[in-house]
């Protein structure tokens, strides 16, 4: 019966984030824009638990690498398992973001980190 408990499980699909995070030098580099800054709004709410993209409106405090104003808008994919990054509005981020077709995008392997 253990064997067959093993099986099955093994057989369900995996909902883990699987990513190397890269070094700050390198997030720096593979990114469009770096700045920091607090999230101040969620835009649009997808289905819980759903690897979707939320947006989040931030209020940019300094640009490290980029173009960005006063306000920043950046996706995430909505799900840790997705390697969303979980902001917190009000909460200070570094944020290192790729372009996804015009839109900053972050993910939790990309180098976006809390600041404390």
């Amino acid at each position: 019966m253990t064997a067959l408990a093993l099986l099955a499980a093994s057989a369900l699909p995996a909902h883990a984030c699987d990513c190397v995070p890269l070094t700050p030098r390198e997030a720096a580099a593979e990114a469009s824009v770096v700045f920091v800054g607090t999230p101040t709004q969620r835009l649009g709410q997808p289905d819980e638990g759903s690897p979707d993209p939320v947006t989040y409106r931030f209020s940019v405090e300094r640009v490290l690498k980029g173009e960005a104003g006063p306000t920043l808008s950046v996706s995430t994919n909505n799900s840790g398992d997705a390697c969303g990054v979980d902001f917190r509005i009000g909460d200070r981020y570094e944020v290192y973001a790729l372009d996804a077709d015009g839109t900053p995008f972050a993910t939790r392997c990309g180098g976006t980190h809390r600041i404390f």
